[in-house]
């Protein structure tokens, strides 16, 4: 190796496992921020961050692609069991295989949010969703269509309000959704999985963003991303929950930043006769 790269390997490694130290933080300043923001009921909601609980009440609904669900928002991913192949320095080749993300897509729209004090309306746009994978399908390899026809026609069902898309013939089998979560074991090389997330109407909802008066909408009162503060979070998962889920990743990033910075000044030291 390269005395250059003997330099430059261990200080990418150092700054890289500061910018993951600092989204751990970010993550972080997000959990206490949802901690320290009352609940408010609909009814007294005041101008500026708020965090309200109750249900999703569509203002107008949106099915889902694959199982053809009601929902008020939804989100949908394709992944595929792939094989790669890699050579090393030495001539040796490696084959490892892994479900890979082909296709993904979403449509959001206004829905209001209502307790048993009444409705606000949330515009989605910009917000982090913390949402349930609730339906999953399985299509083995050797689908006769296109998959790139079905990319397609899923575009155009985002976009067109008035699309047709019979899903009936991509043979899709219903399986276990497990948030999402894909298992390889018996998937052929090929197989593809159908995932799809998204909030019915009258699920439980949880919303922290900023409230902020609009003329233009029911109530004069519209929930969205604050243009100072952005943390706009909506799940379908309780207060309890989300504080779980984005802790869970503030600790893996804080542990892989140590990995990266502890790492980084070991392969200086050794690279350098230090060690």
């Amino acid at each position: 190796m390269s005395s250059i790269l003997k330099i430059v390997i261990p200080i990418l490694a150092f700054f890289g496992g500061w910018a993951v130290f600092f989204f751990g933080f970010k993550k972080m300043r997000r959990v206490k921020l949802i901690k320290d923001t009352p609940r408010s009921k609909v009814r007294s909601i005041a101008m500026g961050l708020v965090e309200v609980h109750g249900f999703a009440l569509p203002q107008e609904i949106l099915i889902t692609p694959f199982s053809k669900s009601e929902s008020v928002c939804y989100r949908y991913e394709i992944k595929e069991y792939q094989r790669k192949t890699t050579r090393d320095s030495k001539g040796r080749t490696h084959t490892s295989y892994k479900w890979v993300t082909v296709g993904s897509g979403e449509r959001r729209i206004p829905f209001f949010a209502r307790d048993d004090t009444g409705k606000v309306l949330v515009d989605p746009t910009g917000a982090t969703c913390h949402v349930n994978c609730k339906k999953a399908f399985y299509q083995k390899a050797g689908f006769m269509g296109s998959f790139s026809g079905i990319l397609g026609m899923l575009k155009d069902w985002i976009s067109d309000d008035n699309s047709k898309m019979d899903t009936t013939e991509w043979e899709l089998e219903p399986i276990e959704a497990n948030d999402g979560f894909s298992v390889s074991w018996g998937a052929n090389v090929g197989d593809r999985k159908y995932f799809e997330y998204f909030i019915a109407p009258e699920e439980v909802l949880f919303v922290l963003g900023t409230a902020k008066n609009d003329d233009d909408v029911p109530d004069k009162v519209l929930i969205c991303e604050g243009t100072n503060e952005k943390t706009f979070i909506i799940s379908d998962r309780s207060e309890k929950e989300v504080i779980k889920k984005i802790r869970n990743s503030m600790i893996l990033l804080f542990l892989i930043g140590i990995v990266l910075i502890v790492g980084s000044i070991i392969l200086f030291m050794k690279f350098n006769n230090f060690l």
